[in-house]
């Protein structure tokens, strides 16, 4: 969810059709606020599924955040790549840092 809210909170309007395709969703709502209720979709549907929030539970601190972003940048940078917003590593810190 947190990459889904930063990318909608940079203007990225993609989730849209996504939200188009959720049963009982208000399809007349501007493409924006559909982008807005998508992010709060995906939060209610992780928490249905008892996905968590935090990396806490897996072991992982704060001391752990240097070590994250360097496998982050070496081993995900296809898929930072292919990400409809571009994300500096200023901004996957915060990514991290949100989880823990």
């Amino acid at each position: 969810p947190q990459v889904t809210k930063m990318n909608v909170e940079r203007g990225c309007l993609c989730y849209a059709p996504l939200f188009d395709l959720v049963e009982g969703t208000d399809q007349t709502i501007s493409a924006a606020e559909k982008n807005r209720r998508f992010v709060t979709i995906v939060k209610e549907f992780c928490r249905r599924l008892s996905i968590p929030t935090s990396l806490e539970p897996f072991g992982v601190s704060p001391k752990d955040i240097d070590s994250l972003l360097d496998d982050t940048l070496l081993w995900r940078k296809a898929a930072i790549e292919q990400n409809p917003v571009s994300f500096n590593k200023k901004e996957i810190r915060e990514i991290w840092e949100s989880l823990v």
